[in-house]
């Protein structure tokens, strides 16, 4: 019976001081950093559609486009080409909305003999008979900048371009670049999306005798920028826009 008492007080013992579990569980090495608690899963924050953005302006090098020494440039200023092989080969190209194209022979340093430039807004155009088989650097933009200079064209100008392409669905823009023996004019119709229903046109630069218009009517914009070719030992005459969406 001695023997009984004794192990049942041993037993006891055992109980009241083996730790639980959940008390097994608790017990950490003094100094010892607590587990770090499982965090909960952060909220789903939904994102708001955006319009797709174009990825520049594309170059061809037929009229009408074949597909032969096609290609992309990035709005990102100043650049060659892409394919060394496809010099001397633009004849159109496709500026979306919200762009503009600047294409030049060499690299175009204006009238130091090293090349003269054309500006093209948005819409799918022929680059004109003066600047055909001709574009070596361009400048990309994305800012829609119209640009004539008397510099670019020849005393004698002898010039009709027809400008045209579609955008926006059936909408198309259309322009056109002339000379009506006092005057060389250069006109744009351009479709309007509904981002930029009512832009505002804003002169950035203006020389002798040059001048524009501009007007919204039915969706779209209507530019006309005119100059005077140089006259012998004269200055030369320029006219820059700009197109601005608020």
């Amino acid at each position: 019976m001695k023997t009984g008492k004794s192990a049942l007080f041993l037993m006891m013992l055992f109980v009241l001081f083996y730790p639980t579990a959940s008390a097994q569980r608790e017990v950490r090495v003094p100094g010892e950093r607590p587990p770090p608690r499982p965090r909960p899963p952060a909220p789903t924050i939904p994102l708001t559609p955006q319009p797709p953005t174009p990825s520049g302006v594309r170059v061809f090098g037929d009229w009408p486009p074949s597909g032969r020494c096609d290609f992309t440039l990035p709005p990102t200023g100043r650049q060659g080409l892409p394919n060394p092989a496809c010099n001397d080969t633009t004849s159109g190209v496709d500026v979306p909305f919200g762009m503009s194209i600047e294409i030049c022979e060499h690299d175009g340093q204006g009238s130091a003999g090293l090349g003269k430039c054309r500006r093209f807004l948005p819409g799918m155009n022929f680059v004109g008979d003066d600047m055909n088989d001709k574009g070596t650097t361009f400048i990309v933009e994305p800012r829609m900048i119209g640009y004539m200079n008397s510099a670019d064209f020849p005393t004698g100008i002898k010039i009709f371009i027809g400008l045209s392409g579609s955008d926006f669905g059936n909408l198309s823009a259309s322009g056109s670049i002339g000379y009506d023996g006092t005057w060389i004019k250069e006109d744009y119709s351009i479709p309007l999306p509904s981002s930029c229903s009512a832009p505002k046109v804003v002169e950035t630069t203006k020389n002798g005798d040059a001048s524009w218009s501009s007007s919204t009517q039915s969706g779209r914009l209507n530019l006309h920028l005119q100059i005077k070719p140089k006259a012998p030992f004269g200055g030369n005459n320029w006219v820059g826009i700009e197109v601005l969406c608020d």
